[in-house]
């Protein structure tokens, strides 16, 4: 319908252990039609590398630009679908606790850094 904006929130499943897994998973939750009912994607904070694991989150580290973000946005294109995404972001030498929005056109449109970091492994990850 004119003037709504269809939102589907996906949870990738824990046993993920590296980007490529993890794209091939979305590849195929999106050969479900889930984008033909929506407008856009919301995927889970580290998405692109998993939650949990300090080898793999250090391992995923790149630019907002890079591989996996070159990937979504192929990803996006494809299926006609603005995807949100929660990634290790290089930037300035630091890492840091990032996500990203590409558009339907495979272009980022928001990019946000999480400003607040809690007790735990993530002050020894991210800046």
């Amino acid at each position: 319908m004119e003037g709504e904006l269809n939102i589907a929130v996906l949870q990738s499943p824990i046993d993920l252990d590296n980007p490529a897994s993890r794209l091939q998973w979305l590849t195929t939750q999106l050969k479900t039609g889930i984008s033909e009912q929506i407008d856009l994607l919301v995927l889970p904070e580290l998405f692109q590398s998993g939650y949990n694991d300090h080898h793999t989150i250090s391992a995923a580290v790149e630019t907002s630009d890079g591989p996996f973000a070159q990937a979504m946005a192929q990803l996006s294109i494809a299926n006609d679908v603005a995807i949100v995404y929660g990634y290790a972001e290089m930037f300035s030498g630091d890492t840091y606790n990032s996500a990203q929005c590409i558009n339907k056109l495979g272009f980022p449109i928001g990019h946000h850094r999480k400003l607040l970091l809690p007790p735990g492994f993530e002050t020894t990850l991210f800046a």
